[in-house]
This record gives structure tokens, C-alpha cells and sequence, in this order.
């Protein structure tokens, strides 16, 4: 249900019944184990060449895309997914919301539904242009016909009130206007972003996360692991820098400042003394995020 409310949907007429799921391959395949084992038939996956032509405000782009898709035609399939709460047809020209009874679950079976459907749409980790250390807020876009737009920043404020379970903050912006220009008109975008304190991406990639899509989920798990190190690395100059400033006092000098002091990926030499303990950022000798990668993924 998540993943198709993100990247699927639901066909239900007199001539044609699917519920359709599109991503990567290998992700598909695994959806297409789970489909077998709920005791259902799915299609083999299916791939096309694709040229797509978009026009936005920004300007109009076209480009080519590999499709993978599959599908399940069971028509007590795809009527389960409806009652539980997944429109049929082009989800941008509705409105709709999350059904109560998502809320009332325990948490791992939230994560379950939050984990599939940001495999599908949330962004992946990625780090600042030019500032490989910190990263971009992982964000979630939603689309809607300028007619029902409403219904998109109210979708996104209620998997918001999902995600505040797991102490994890997000927000909604105001809509962006205009966006996109379709057969159907002008659409709006809302989009949810969540937080980028660290301690903040920590719990949202390790306790959330991305199911459904291995290359979200293992930048995910980099990234907490990358992120915990960063602020070791962090607490170390704090401790070192009070120990400095201690014999700094006892001392009467800075000269007197031991260099044993020295933390993991600093420079040589004893840390500088900042008007404060706090505000710390790591050295040029700590790797960015896109540096730290190619080692854990040899193999």
C-alpha cells in the first residue's frame, strides 16, 4: 500500500483491471516475492524505453527513462488495496487522505507503511553542493490539480503526524504555485522536509528508513553510520579543547598546551581555544560523505 500510493496505481474498469508498480528491477522483485507470498499471481516485470516530456514554470525538459514495471490483475487484490485506502486512477487530479485506521497501529507496522512508500518517493541521502559534510533535508514532493491542491499539504501534514511518532521533526511548506503544465491544467507542489539536525537524520534513516528500494536503503545506513562518527569526532574536540583550556588557566600560556591532544581526522597540533566549547566542525582531514562511500561499497 505504501509503495503503490507512492509509485503505482490502481486500475479498476469495465475493460482493464491492474494495480501497477513501477521502480528498479531487483526492488520489483523483491515487491513481486511478497505479492507471491499474500498468495497472489503478479506479472512478470515488464521494461520500456521512454521519452517524457515535461513543461514548468522553470522552463520545458524532455529526456529518456528506462521503465521497469509489473503488475497484479487480481481483482481481489486490487479491491483489498482500495478499501484499505488507495484511490484508483491518477492520484494527482484527487483528493484524498490517509485512512484513519493507519493511525491507531503499532509503530513497527507504521514503519512498515512510512518505509514503503518513502522507498517509492522520499529522496535519497545526498550531501550540500560543495559542502560535502552535511546534507540536503530529505524531502517527499506532492503534486495536485490546482482544483484539489488543498488535499495535497493535508496528505503530507498527516504522514508528518505518523513521522512525529518516531520523534523525527518534518514540516510542510505553502504550495508552490504553478508548477507543472498538463492536459488537465496547472498543478501545485507541496513538499514535506524533514529536519536536518543530525541527531534528527539519525533517528529518521535508522528507525524509519527506505523499504522497497536497496539503493535509498544503503545510502540510509552510510549515512547513520557516516553521521555518528562525524559527531564522535565532534564530542573528541569538545573533551580536547576543556582539557586545553584547562591547562591553558593552570599553565598561564597556550604554549603550554600538550599535543597529545590531537583528535581523529584533525590537523597536526593542539586544537584552537574558540570563545566557546561549542560550534565545532570537523577538519579537512574527516572525509566528505561522497569520499567515505567507495569503501563500503567494494564487495
Amino acid at each position: 500500500m505504501g509503495f503503490i500510493l507512492g509509485d503505482g496505481t490502481l486500475v479498476f474498469t469495465s475493460r482493464s483491471r491492474h494495480a501497477w508498480f513501477y521502480g528498479d528491477k531487483e526492488d520489483l522483485e523483491e515487491i513481486r516475492s511478497d505479492v507471491k507470498r499474500l498468495g497472489f499471481n503478479p506479472s512478470r516485470v515488464y521494461h520500456r524505453s521512454r521519452t517524457h516530456k515535461i513543461e514548468t514554470k522553470y522552463g520545458k525538459y524532455q529526456f529518456e527513462h528506462e521503465e521497469f514495471s509489473f503488475t497484479v490483475r487480481a481483482r481481489s487484490f486490487i479491491t483489498l488495496l482500495f478499501a484499505l485506502g488507495v484511490p484508483l486512477g491518477n492520484k494527482s487530479k484527487q483528493a484524498y487522505s490517509l485512512p484513519p485506521w493507519l493511525f491507531g497501529l503499532q509503530k513497527w507496522q507504521k514503519r512498515l507503511f512510512l518505509s514503503t512508500l518513502f522507498g517509492a518517493e522520499l529522496s535519497a541521502p545526498a550531501t550540500l553542493t560543495g559542502h560535502g559534510y552535511n546534507f540536503y533535508m530529505p524531502q517527499l514532493g506532492q503534486n495536485k490539480n490546482a482544483a484539489v491542491s488543498d488535499s495535497g499539504g493535508k496528505l503530507l501534514a498527516e504522514i508528518v503526524e505518523l513521522i512525529e511518532d518516531f520523534d523525527v521533526k518534518a514540516q510542510v511548506t505553502s504550495p508552490e504555485k504553478n508548477v507543472h503544465t498538463g492536459i488537465d491544467g496547472y498543478s501545485n507542489r507541496f513538499r514535506l522536509l524533514v529536519s536536518t539536525e543530525p541527531a534528527n537524520l539519525i533517528r529518521f534513516w535508522s528507525m524509519i528508513g527506505y523499504e522497497y528500494n536497496r539503493r535509498k536503503a544503503f545510502l540510509a545506513n552510510v549515512a547513520v553510520h557516516y553521521l555518528k562518527l562525524k559527531q564522535r569526532v565532534l564530542g573528541e574536540k569538545t573533551i580536547a579543547t576543556r582539557i586545553a583550556i584547562a591547562q591553558k588557566i593552570a599553565a598561564g600560556s597556550s604554549n603550554d598546551i600538550h599535543s597529545e591532544l590531537d583528535t581523529r581526522y584533525s590537523a597536526e597540533g593542539p586544537p584552537a581555544l574558540p570563545p566557546s566549547v561549542t560550534g565545532f566542525r570537523v577538519g579537512s582531514y574527516f572525509p566528505k560523505f561522497d569520499e567515505f562511500l567507495p569503501a563500503l561499497r567494494k564487495g
